[in-house]
């Protein structure tokens, strides 16, 4: 008896050795899917209307030619150069597609021009950005100007342009344009002007 009890004693005393020799493989942890996090919104224009209003100034270079009215440059001959007059824009657009906007819009000058007139001037034309889902957007605009002031003018305005849509619905924005006009008169302006634009429409 006293052998079988110093046998199972000598088996107990192995037990745990012999189990500290076992590998056990830990179960592979579930796969969660993780969401990317989304930091920033949509500033794209697309099916949006909008609002446009802004304010500017620069220079203008006018040239009389026979024909023209006589009010234009007066007493310096038949060209002139002059700061322009302070205008105001107010002007509505449509985006079909985020990085084309159709414009439409009104510009009043706050001062006489050279022929002592308020230019009120009708602007049709569109605006290309060059990377629609930026916050900050380079952009290029292309407008026919139809002045109604006085003799009627027409011509081509292109232009350029940096925008910051700081919110879905809302922007500020620089623009340099280059004005060219040539029934009745030359006038050819290079004009800078600050603005907002404010968009309705889907969620962005």
């Amino acid at each position: 008896m006293a052998a079988a009890w110093v046998a199972c004693a000598a088996a107990l005393a192995a037990a745990p050795a012999a189990r500290a020799d076992i590998t056990v493989e830990p179960a592979d942890a579930p796969v969660v899917p993780v969401k990317p996090v989304d930091t920033g919104f949509s500033t794209s224009h697309r099916l949006m209307f909008g609002v446009r209003i802004a304010g500017g100034t620069g220079f203008e270079y006018i040239v009389r030619y026979t024909g023209s009215p006589p009010g234009w440059c007066p007493g310096a001959g038949d060209s002139c150069t002059r700061r322009s007059s302070f205008f105001g824009d107010v002007e509505l657009t449509f985006a079909p597609a985020g990085a084309v906007e159709i414009v439409a819009g009104i510009r009043y000058g706050f001062e006489a021009n050279s022929n002592g007139e308020h230019d009120i001037v009708i602007r049709p034309g569109l605006i290309g950005y060059l990377d629609e889902s930026a916050n900050l957007k380079i952009f290029l605009i292309l407008q026919v100007p139809l002045e109604v002031t006085g003799e009627l003018n027409v011509g081509a305005a292109p232009g350029l342009g940096l925008q910051w849509d700081f919110l879905p619905y809302c922007g500020i924005y620089l623009q340099a344009q280059a004005t060219f006009m040539a029934l009745g008169v030359v006038r050819f302006m290079a004009e800078g002007s600050f603005g907002v634009q404010g968009r309705i429409g889907p969620s962005p």
